[in-house]
């Protein structure tokens, strides 16, 4: 049964089972990333650690991580709502964050010297060239199916409809 908590200011939403545990530690938040991240402390090999409460909840292996399967509901932490993955595939769904880019799209760069848009990818760790595209939009959408054959339907895939391409309507 899943029930509707308070922490931290916050009515996050976890199941019946977590309950007295998640209760019986303090939390803070950090909103540094745009959403909710809810932080405790716990003694590891006798050192204080900060854990965030999926990896609480979840307790996964060290080389593993506890993350929302749904970005969505970022209060959601019921144990449905959690999923277990390695950094590879967790950094799969992630959009592209970089501030100084060349592109508006993940995994797509201008090379300066030919004018051509460049396509990368890397899955496990591994550095894979695409190809090279006259458009940032083709080179966007074969990040996409590279992201999907390499990551499968749960990769992020570039908007190629984002409205920054369409007219906007003038203000009257």
């Amino acid at each position: 049964m899943k029930l509707e908590i308070e922490i931290c200011d916050y009515r996050i939403i976890i199941d019946e089972c977590d309950l007295e545990r998640v209760t019986r530690k303090n939390w803070s938040v950090n909103n540094k990333s745009g959403h909710p991240v809810f932080q405790t402390r716990i003694v590891c090999d006798g050192k204080p650690k900060r854990i965030n409460l999926a990896r609480f909840i979840l307790d996964p292996p060290p080389n593993l991580l506890a993350v929302q399967a749904n970005l969505d509901r970022p209060l959601d932490y019921s144990r449905d709502a959690l999923k277990v993955m390695d950094m590879a595939h967790r950094q799969s769904r992630l959009r592209k964050t970089k501030q100084s880019k060349t592109s508006r799209f993940k995994g797509v760069s201008l090379c300066k010297k030919s004018g051509l848009w460049r396509v990368g990818i890397r899955p496990f760790g591994n550095s894979i060239y695409i190809g090279a595209y006259p458009c940032e939009r083709e080179a966007a959408k074969a990040y996409n199916d590279a992201a999907r054959k390499y990551f499968g339907d749960h990769a992020y895939q570039n908007d190629l409809f984002d409205s920054e391409d369409f007219p906007q309507p003038i203000a009257s």
